[in-house]
């Protein structure tokens, strides 16, 4: 016979062992479901993340368009001005401060769990491009690139603000930070893939080579 009773003008009602129990299933089903949504929410921010860099490139596409086909990237250890270069050719944006474009959204996350701040004006999340440039290409003509497709451009980042020196893959500033520690690469010929890291291994040993 089942425990659970009504009282007159107040319905059912349960014992305290079946409350407990409702709980724990709650519990249970909870730590199943979390793991799951909080994947599918590093995904999301995967995918806005390529969709950055998709746009980048096509900022970068129209810029070498007015500029005799020359990227905008400079030197090794030259400031990263690329990311303002190209704001003319990114929508509405007046500033870097205004190009979400530039922000990738796992970068955020990964942030604000190590425990960075934004600055007082609350805004370091968008002071500079959180992508980097492939220096190899800098001042260079892209219609001199012959494996567009094998020639990476822009990838995610390790430091706010952005590192373009990634010459050389034992030095090489990329953000290994989406899901299974990956990286977002876009490629010469504007395709992107998400590489894990592997360090060592091919093909982001080859990836800055021109």
């Amino acid at each position: 016979m089942s425990n659970i009773r009504t009282i007159p003008g107040k319905g059912f009602c349960f014992t305290l062992i079946e409350l407990l129990l409702v709980i724990a299933i709650i519990a249970i089903l909870a730590s199943i479901l979390l793991p799951t949504i909080q994947q599918a929410r590093k995904k999301s921010r995967e995918i806005k993340c390529v969709a950055n860099l998709k746009s980048i490139g096509q900022g970068l596409m129209l810029y070498c368009a007015d500029h005799n086909d020359i990227l905008p990237f400079h030197g090794e250890w030259e400031a990263c001005e690329w990311d303002v270069d190209i704001i003319p050719y990114l929508g509405n944006a007046k500033d870097c401060s205004h190009c979400a474009v530039y922000l990738c959204p796992e970068y955020r996350e990964t942030a604000v769990a190590q425990g960075w701040n934004p600055d007082s004006a609350g805004n370091a999340w968008r002071i500079h491009a959180l992508y980097a440039n492939n220096a190899q290409l800098a001042l260079y003509k892209i219609t001199k690139v012959k494996k567009t497709s094998q020639v990476g451009m822009i990838f995610d980042a390790s430091f706010l603000g952005g590192n373009h020196a990634a010459t050389r893959p034992t030095y090489t500033q990329v953000g290994w930070r989406h899901s299974q520690r990956a990286a977002n690469f876009l490629f010469v010929d504007g395709h992107t893939v998400t590489y894990p890291d592997r360090r060592t291994s091919d093909p982001i040993i080859t990836i800055f080579n021109l």
